[in-house]
């Protein structure tokens, strides 16, 4: 019988095709997906990025299919929102978020983590604090990667949910990795979560 071990240069055949359902726990799938045709791995939680480094001027689009509550102000590691860079790449990203809070009280706290020695940009858009109107929409900050950020929300009895938006420059050293956003409450409100709705996304761009 013939083995992958008696080629000189073993290969295996993977099938362009939508993303596979999520496999066993501790295993991932291998796939290429149809429209970018880049390799892809999918998690046990259903959970897909990219393996395969996008050509210069190549996008990666990623969303959330479902909802995640948070109703602490630890910072943690969106379960969805994450994309993969090379050595030496360039990239810009912008995540779109739909947040909720019932209360408005909670508000929003967000990271960026990157590959160790990545340096860039980030800027956040979204409500003021304390933010109490349909209207009260206007918060900017920018910041170097690293330094964490806030952001208000409005009550979900107000609007159904707080637009925000984060957008940042990644100039990628020599280790390669993924880009994540972490988030979190800015103030503790156990009663109220904040929760980054399904449909929020994000779309990064390799520039270099």
């Amino acid at each position: 019988m013939t083995k992958a071990s008696d080629n000189a240069f073993p290969s295996i055949l993977i099938t362009e095709g939508t993303e596979p359902s999520a496999p066993a726990a501790g295993k991932q799938r291998l796939y290429i997906d149809s429209t970018t045709h880049l390799l892809k791995a999918t998690n046990s939680s259903g959970v897909d990025r990219n393996i395969e480094a996008s050509a210069i001027g190549g996008t990666s689009v990623v969303y959330k299919s479902a909802d995640e509550s948070v109703s602490n102000t630890t910072l943690q590691d969106d379960d969805a929102l994450l994309f993969a860079i090379g050595a030496s790449e360039r990239w810009v990203v912008e995540w779109n978020l739909f947040v909720s809070n019932a209360a408005g009280t909670g508000d929003f706290k967000y990271n960026i983590t990157v590959p160790a020695s990545a340096t860039g940009k980030a800027t956040g858009v979204g409500a003021t604090g304390s933010a109490s109107g349909a209207d009260n929409y206007g918060r900017h900050q920018g910041a170097d990667l690293g330094t964490s950020g806030s952001l208000g929300l409005v009550a979900s009895g107000t609007i159904p949910y707080t637009p925000i938006q984060i957008r940042a420059y990644i100039e990628n050293s020599t280790n390669a990795g993924n880009v994540t956003l972490q988030w979190a409450q800015a103030t503790t409100d156990g009663s109220n979560a904040t929760i980054v709705r399904k449909g929020s996304w994000l779309r990064a761009t390799r520039v270099v």
